[in-house]
């Protein structure tokens, strides 16, 4: 080894002070043992080798790493935590919350939502009702076709509502919403395929589809959300609308017309004009006096009055299936114009209008239905 050590220089004149003087000697690292310098020998610093003939110098010995902090304190920089059970208790900040996975919603208890979907459902289709009861005080001749074609509008209201909004107006008031399994929105298909089920369990068989939603467990499924792969869960949670798709506009225009074309296809059997000569005398009586709407229940009476002084002056019928006809036409008329006249009477004699009489009102629409279908059967349809 050298026992070179720097020399003082003489300072230069006009030198900053301190210039030519020795470096200072190196101060001590805090983490150093206390105590006296060792004299076993000269040190030995880590560039430099051991003496000839002596093993290397022992390592120091490592400081333990901190592992946990005082609280308000971040750990030490470049140390490693210890896992274990309290791993999140030692990691978590104050005032920060730790991010928690949401909860899966096939494992969620929705079984304390059966009187709000039962409710929902109830409320939705007194809606529908309102809708259908309106439609049939405004279309006085409805078909076949009208009431397929009521249905699919039912289908649509639902189908529409569910896929824009992902509830009706019932599931909006009871604080509802349909989603897929994973949580997701649902798309058009899904919830086309869960409420044409659902019409059909209404309709069909209500008490099976609620059996089957209390058996399928706290998922709490009917037979629609099965077959779609939905669920209905409470409209807390974050929701986002569906990619838009053509379907929905295709699904309600495939069933409105489907509920026409099928109502047309089933309907035209009995519609179809009789060709017998004396028939068709009395289909086109029949057409002339109800070609304007009747206004009120005078009107009505007008008209059904009209049709039996036409039908009492045409010549005796030549053949059997004439003289059926007649007979039946005659019978139908006469009983709509006994109860027309006999509630135009009790409505004149309260003098409160023609709802104080709601009883044999109901009588004379259910006498108008059953004589339109008598009078289609027989090759009449403007009867």
């Amino acid at each position: 080894m050298s026992d070179w050590k720097p020399q003082e220089r003489a300072a230069k004149p006009g030198a900053p002070p301190g210039w030519g003087t020795a470096f200072p000697p190196e101060k001590p690292r805090r983490d150093a043992a206390a105590g006296p310098p060792a004299s076993q020998g000269p040190a030995v610093t880590p560039y430099q080798s051991a003496p000839y003939g002596e093993g290397p110098p022992a390592a120091p010995a490592p400081t333990p790493a901190r592992t946990h902090s005082a609280p308000g304190v971040s750990p030490l920089y470049g140390t490693q935590p210890v896992y274990g059970p309290n791993t999140l208790d030692a990691v978590a900040m104050p005032g920060v919350p730790l991010s928690i996975l949401p909860a899966d919603p096939m494992t969620e208890s929705r079984s304390h939502l059966d009187g709000q979907r039962v409710l929902a459902a109830i409320i939705d289709w007194l809606l529908m009702a309102g809708g259908i009861v309106a439609a049939w005080r405004l279309i006085h001749h409805w078909t076949l076709s009208t009431y397929f074609l009521t249905l699919a509008c039912c289908v649509i209201y639902l189908f529409v509502s569910e896929v824009l909004f992902g509830q009706t107006l019932g599931k909006r008031w009871m604080g509802l919403r349909v989603v897929k399994r994973d949580g997701s929105s649902a798309g058009a298909a899904a919830i086309a395929a869960r409420n044409v089920i659902g019409v059909w369990e209404v309709l069909s068989a209500p008490l099976i589809g609620y059996l089957v939603m209390v058996f399928s467990g706290p998922r709490r499924q009917r037979i629609g959300d099965l077959a779609a792969g939905t669920i209905v869960r409470e409209d807390y949670h974050s929701w986002r609308p569906a990619p838009s798709s053509p379907l929905v506009v295709i699904y309600p225009v495939l069933w409105a017309s489907a509920a026409l074309f099928f109502g047309a296809m089933m309907g035209s059997s009995s519609t179809h004009l009789s060709s017998d000569p004396y028939m068709q005398q009395i289909n086109a009586i029949c057409r002339n006096a109800g070609a304007s709407r009747p206004i009120g229940l005078e009107h009505a009476e007008l008209q059904v009055a009209q049709v039996l002084r036409g039908v009492e002056a045409l010549p005796p019928p030549p053949n059997p299936t004439a003289v059926h006809g007649r007979r039946v036409v005659l019978k139908w008329f006469r009983r709509v114009d006994r109860i027309l006249t006999q509630i135009i009477a009790d409505t004149r004699a309260s003098g409160r209008g023609p709802m104080t009489v709601a009883g044999d009102l109901l009588q004379l629409r259910t006498v108008v239905q059953k004589a339109r279908t008598a009078t289609h059967e027989l090759g009449l349809p403007n009867c």
